[in-house]
């Protein structure tokens, strides 16, 4: 008896091969190279400058919500170019306009109402720089009712070396002179001067004539305001010269 024996085949097995993976060929072109996948660059991250940037936009951002609000609420207003003292006319050369920016609580002259500020007077000093402010102008009529206005050029000796300013509260008082011509009579006599004439008065200007550099003589231009009833004897006192002029307390 003959023993067959049945053979099987015999199962072989093969290890993968490596993956490959070809390359994206040109159109057109046949791919027959390949390379391999290179992996993707690994990026270091850097959170102070993504902090920095958005810091910085943020700046930006309220520097121009800044801006855009001072320009919008900025105001023209009328400020004094030059000093103008008290009771002094204001000239169109005196006044500037200016911007303010933000809600202001001033009292202030609109810009656009300049030339209504000419020709009025300054109801007390005023500063070059300041703003103006509406209640220190007058439109006053000057002299009023009831007053009158006198010039008077005293020489230095006549008055105090101290600088007059509009609305100083004088007294103009007559003198005798060198002539004794103010209705006293002569202290050669022995007898008593008679009491001096005075008159109470306002400073409503004051200016300087001759040119101390040419060598003649400077005196003072005093315009001041005085009681109508008073106007026409101050005004013969001073024709004659024999006057003074005495300043009083400018403590109010």
């Amino acid at each position: 008896m003959t023993n067959s024996t049945s053979t099987q085949p015999t199962r072989q097995f093969r290890r993968p091969a490596a993956r490959q993976v070809v390359a994206d060929a040109p159109q057109g072109s046949p791919a027959t190279n390949t390379t391999s996948v290179p992996a993707p660059p690994k990026y270091r991250r850097r959170p102070l400058v993504l902090v920095l940037a958005i810091v910085a936009v943020c700046l930006g951002a309220l520097l121009g919500a800044w801006a855009w609000t001072t320009g919008t609420t900025q105001t023209e207003v009328v400020a004094l170019r030059n000093n103008v003292q008290r009771g002094a006319i204001i000239q169109a050369a005196d006044l500037q306009r200016v911007r303010l920016g933000g809600e202001q609580s001033l009292k202030t002259v609109p810009g656009a109402n300049l030339a209504s500020l000419v020709g009025k007077r300054a109801g007390q000093d005023m500063q070059a720089g300041s703003l103006v402010n509406p209640a220190a102008v007058s439109d006053a009529v000057v002299p009023g009712n009831g007053t009158s206005m006198v010039g008077l050029e005293l020489s230095p000796a006549q008055m105090p070396a101290v600088k007059l300013q509009n609305g100083d509260h004088v007294r103009i008082v007559a003198t005798q002179g060198k002539t004794g011509a103010t209705g006293t009579t002569s202290t050669a006599t022995g007898s008593a001067p008679a009491t001096p004439i005075v008159i109470s008065a306002t400073v409503d200007s004051v200016s300087q004539t001759g040119d101390s550099k040419a060598g003649t003589t400077q005196a003072t231009i005093v315009n001041v305001i005085v009681a109508e009833g008073s106007a026409a004897d101050l005004a013969s006192k001073a024709s004659s010269g024999n006057i003074a002029l005495v300043l009083d307390s400018r403590e109010r």
